[in-house]
């Protein structure tokens, strides 16, 4: 009996996401950015962090030292709130799964994301030489994209040296809305056997 009310009312906030945008209780329509700062994305970026290092045992000394951008929008390439608070949660799952120490630098002089998808670095050498940017040879750069019914996360690992891409992640977070709240749909419903 619980699992046929649990599988309607899932069913229903699906349904009826369907055709629900995301408002407040102001009756305001949400923009990407409230809606992306309710999502439930810790569980997310730990996986990432995860699928980034593999297993580390978080009582050695730190394993490496990287870089990490703010997230940008796949579509205009600039960042905004949201893709700070991605940054900030990343960053954090890194530190605690991966023991990385973090890098804090004005990254966004030396490194751009252009049409194309390339990375491209500042051309003046001594330039990144001279800031904490020479400290690590890992990048790790995001984007996004946002659609009314799901957020894309790209996320790629970097050899700042060579420029090549050692890891690219894509994570797909479909969501929905029922009034003022956001509910991500991607979970599996566990059951008691």
């Amino acid at each position: 009996m619980n699992k046929i009310i649990l599988s309607l009312f899932i069913g229903l906030i699906i349904f009826t996401g369907c055709a629900s945008p995301c408002y407040d209780k102001h009756g305001i329509v949400y923009e990407p950015e409230e809606v992306i700062v309710q999502l439930d994305l810790q569980k997310t970026f730990d996986e990432v962090a995860s699928q980034i290092c593999g297993s580390v045992n978080v009582n050695l000394v730190p394993t490496k030292t990287v870089l990490v951008t703010d997230f940008v929008d796949i579509e205009t390439l600039q960042s905004s709130g949201s893709g700070m608070f991605m940054s900030e949660m990343l960053k954090g799952s890194l530190n605690q799964k991966c023991n990385y120490t973090i890098a804090q630098a004005e990254f966004s002089k030396y490194f751009k994301l252009n049409r194309g998808g390339l990375l491209a670095l500042t051309r003046d050498a001594n330039e990144v030489k001279n800031t904490n940017v020479a400290m690590g040879a890992t990048a790790i750069v995001g984007t996004f994209k946002y659609s009314p019914t799901r957020l894309h996360l790209f996320i790629r690992e970097i050899n700042t040296h060579s420029g090549k891409i050692s890891k690219f992640i894509t994570k797909k977070i479909p969501f929905t809305c029922l009034g003022a709240s956001v509910f991500r749909t991607d979970f599996e419903i566990k059951t008691k056997k």
